[in-house]
């Protein structure tokens, strides 16, 4: 058992005590939405919130689900803890739940200001009985903007706001900071549009109901609410023992056919690609243990760390491209056939064009290494804790890897170095230990190389058998 989850089971106690609240509701907004008419709609179609009207009637928010994301929330890593790690909550998971715009102007909020909206209420405080007798008084074509404007107002009070709320994970740092330290033993209010937060344990803990999984990744995600009718006791053991998703679950399609999906993507540098969403089991994390062999999906889903830390502190200047090759069970065996494939690929060049490094893992005979692509030196460069002694066994291996000097012309038209003339280049770098750290090494490799002399006359450091435990654990 980890020191997070200790942690956890203690505060698991206060879950018998205290109760979770929250002003998440829909009553009054559905009963507005069953009687919409076409007119209304197609106005609402016409601002950013046109999925308003499919809001589940029967949204019910499950408070022991809540009670355990408040627990576990850390305002510092901006995200949850689960076990050993923080999965984090972006506001790409706010876009995905609601279909709200990320990025746009940022509006203050003056409760002193006029405007056509506010004077529609005859000087009445703004509040969800007021807004609905002013909607009951709108019925007319000819008042179909305005009973937009107060429909919106009684969606923002009601559901996307609630409490006069302005951002969605407001207070849960306050609850959290109030659980912890046990400073209320009866309840806790959470005031935001914690539909999200529920959303978001649905898709990153894999608690969708049993064949519901497809219907899912309807967008927004609202449109497949499932209300969960859960005891504390499996909802607690949902954290504990379900398969963590790290990937938000964005498909390319939804890329395409929504704007303001991608901006959100692209605000948030996260990137996206085609692949399904990967998770995290517990033996997965296993092999991480001291003298454990690092495992296939550690090697598909560390990269998206990587290249997300990347991103955050350099802009996109390296991304890690995920290359399954040849053998032990890897899901692709790659021919020149794959590699034009991937040169045809419009999504995966588009994400590679403004990128300086591109790295794939790769898997030979039970050993780790890792190719480079480096753009800007029109080389490909090899690194192996091993050396170049096994270089005469892998040859193939090599040859097919040279089909990326096609990709370095696709990505920097300019290129100086014909594909002929690629050069692959095996990097003196410090060799591992024992038998089993070659994919630890590999790791480190994706994470800080960048081809620079700055540890004597080589690119990476030395690593002794302590430094090796440290980063496993």
């Amino acid at each position: 058992m980890t020191r997070g989850q200790r942690r956890v089971n203690q505060e698991f106690d206060l879950t018998k005590k205290v109760r979770v609240r929250n002003s998440c509701e829909v009553k009054f907004l559905s009963e507005v939405n069953n009687r919409l008419t076409p007119l209304q709609v197609a106005c609402l179609n016409r601002t950013p919130f046109r999925w308003t009207p499919e809001i589940p009637d029967d949204l019910t928010i499950c408070g022991p689900l809540l009670l355990q994301l408040a627990l576990r929330w850390s305002d510092n890593s901006g995200g949850f803890r689960i076990r050993s790690t923080i999965v984090p909550f972006t506001p790409v998971d706010v876009c995905l739940a609601l279909c709200v715009p990320i990025v746009g102007q940022k509006v203050s909020f003056d409760e002193s200001a006029m405007s056509h909206t506010r004077s529609l209420l005859e000087g009445d405080r703004i509040k969800v009985s007021n807004i609905m007798q002013q909607l009951d008084d709108l019925n007319g074509d000819e008042d179909v903007e305005d009973f937009c404007r107060l429909y919106l107002l009684l969606a923002f009070a009601e559901f996307y706001f609630p409490w006069t709320s302005s951002i969605v994970n407001t207070r849960l740092s306050r609850a959290h900071e109030v659980l912890s330290e046990g400073r209320n033993s009866s309840q806790v209010h959470i005031v935001g549009c914690v539909a999200v937060l529920q959303l978001w344990a649905i898709q990153h803990l894999s608690m969708c109901p049993t064949g519901l999984h497809s219907s899912f990744n309807l967008f927004p995600r609202f449109k497949s609410w499932q209300n969960m009718h859960r005891p504390t006791k499996d909802i607690q053991s949902a954290f504990d023992t379900n398969g963590v998703v790290y990937d938000a679950g964005v498909t390319a399609n939804e890329i395409k056919q929504f704007p303001v999906l991608k901006k959100a993507m692209d605000e948030a540098l996260c990137g996206y690609h085609n692949c399904p969403a990967m998770s995290w089991r517990m033996q997965d994390l296993a092999t991480m243990k001291p003298r454990g062999w690092v495992c296939n999906t550690v090697f598909l889903l560390a990269p998206r760390v990587f290249m997300a830390d990347e991103i955050g502190r350099c802009g996109y200047d390296a991304v890690i491209a995920e290359l399954e090759l040849f053998e032990n069970g890897l899901q692709k065996r790659w021919t020149s056939r794959s590699f034009r494939d991937l040169l045809h690929d419009a999504t995966t060049i588009d994400q590679l064009r403004p990128c300086n490094l591109v790295f794939a893992p790769a898997l030979f005979q039970n050993h780790w290494f890792c190719y480079v692509l480096d753009k800007e030196r029109e080389k490909m460069f090899v690194l192996d804790s091993l050396g170049s002694k096994s270089r005469q066994q892998r040859m193939k291996l090599d040859n097919a890897m040279s089909h990326l000097g096609e990709l370095l012309h696709i990505i920097k038209p300019n290129a100086q170095r014909s594909s002929a003339d690629f050069v692959m280049e095996y990097v003196d770098l410090p060799r591992q230990r024992n038998s089993h750290d070659c994919g630890i090494y590999v790791l480190k490799y994706m994470e800080a190389w960048d081809g620079v002399t700055i540890y004597g006359d080589k690119t990476m450091p030395e690593y002794s058998l302590k430094d090796i435990h440290v980063i496993r654990t």
